[in-house]
C-alpha cells in the first residue's frame, strides 16, 4: 500500500532544526570536531547576543550548565578578535535542555473534555496559577479588545458562547505553549 508523504510530516529532529539556524561561518572544525561560537549560539537559540555571552561566562558555566569551549581562537577576519568555541554537539543538547527547562508545566488530559470551565478555573486548574489575578484579567482584557477586531489575543477565543471555555481546548492550548517567547519584528521594525 502507497502512502502519502505529504499527509503525514516526519517528526521534526529538534536538534537538527537548531543546528539549522546556524550560519556557516560561525562553525568550524577545531581539534577534529564541529564547534559553535556565541553567535552562533545566539542563532541556535534565539537568546539575545548579551544572554548567551552572560550565560556562557566562565563563572556562569558551572550554573548554566554551558559546555566548556573547546579554545579560544581568531577568527581569522578583519575585525572578528578572539572567540570561543563550543563543541557543537555539547552546545545542542545544552540549548535543548535550556529551551525544555522553560516550558510551561504539561497537564494532564482530563476525563470529561467537554466540561466548560470560567476564566478563573482556566488560571487556576489549567495554567496552575502561574500568573497572578491582576496578570490574567489583563491578558484576558487585552484577548477580548483583540478578538473585538478579529485577531488572536494572549488567550484562546472562548468556545461557548458565555464567554466559557471547553477544558479540552484550554488543555491542548496550555500543552502547546512553548513558554517565554522572543520579541517578533513587526513591519516597519518595530518590536512588540
Amino acid at each position: 500500500m502507497l502512502t502519502n508523504p505529504w499527509k503525514t510530516p516526519p517528526p521534526l529532529d529538534r536538534g537538527a532544526a537548531l543546528e539549522a539556524r546556524v550560519s556557516p561561518h560561525n562553525v568550524a572544525v577545531i581539534r577534529g570536531q564541529r564547534c559553535v561560537n556565541r553567535a552562533g549560539l545566539a542563532e541556535m537559540s534565539g537568546w539575545h547576543s548579551s544572554t548567551v555571552r552572560a550565560k556562557t561566562a566562565p563563572a556562569a558555566r558551572p550554573v548554566t550548565g554551558c559546555p566548556e569551549p573547546v579554545g579560544t581562537y581568531s577568527g581569522g577576519r578583519a575585525g572578528v578578535g578572539r572567540q570561543q568555541w563550543f563543541p557543537l554537539a555539547g552546545a545542542l543538547r545544552w540549548v535543548l535542555e535550556s529551551i525544555e527547562a522553560v516550558r510551561p508545566p504539561q497537564v494532564p488530559w482530563p476525563d470529561d473534555p467537554d466540561e466548560p470551565i470560567d476564566g478563573e478555573q482556566f488560571r487556576v486548574e489549567v495554567m496552575r496559577a502561574v500568573p497572578s489575578v491582576a496578570a490574567f484579567r489583563g491578558w484576558l482584557r487585552s484577548s477580548r479588545r483583540a478578538w473585538a477586531i478579529g485577531e488572536q489575543g494572549y488567550l484562546p477565543r472562548p468556545e461557548l458562547a458565555d464567554g466559557r471555555w471547553r477544558r479540552g481546548a484550554a488543555v491542548r492550548w496550555q500543552n502547546s505553549r512553548p513558554g517565554p517567547g522572543r520579541t517578533r519584528r513587526r513591519e516597519g521594525g518595530t518590536t512588540t
